[in-house]
């Protein structure tokens, strides 16, 4: 468990095509689990409000996730996201009027839509 949380922690700002940080590592380089937590840690952001911004709405953050496919994520990742796109707003929607400070939380979609 501490290694998958090392993996996560340090891994999940790299982006698909190796422009992220800190490594500049890419494609399978990137453990899975990190991919995952990148691509719902964007979602997250993008989906939520923020002291800084209004929430974006489904369809935009979705049309978004596919034009970055290959570039800042894991294409298989994304086709997954497409696949299984209402269980996740389903979760999200569920989310929002909880007393969860974060709209999702990636190991509940991982293990959801597992």
């Amino acid at each position: 468990m501490f290694e998958l949380s090392k993996e996560v922690a340090l891994y999940h700002h790299e982006h698909f095509d190796g422009t992220g940080y800190p490594a500049q590592i890419q494609g399978e380089q990137i453990p899975v689990l990190a991919r995952v937590v990148h691509m719902i840690d964007v979602l997250d952001a993008l989906l939520s409000h923020r002291s800084y911004k209004e929430p974006k709405p489904w369809s935009a953050v979705r049309s978004w996730m596919i034009h970055h496919a290959h570039t800042h994520y894991d294409p298989s990742i994304i086709e997954f996201f497409i696949a299984h796109e209402s269980d996740l707003n389903a979760m999200y929607e569920s989310t929002k009027t909880s007393s969860r400070s974060s709209s999702l939380d990636s190991y509940t979609c991982v293990k959801k839509v597992d």
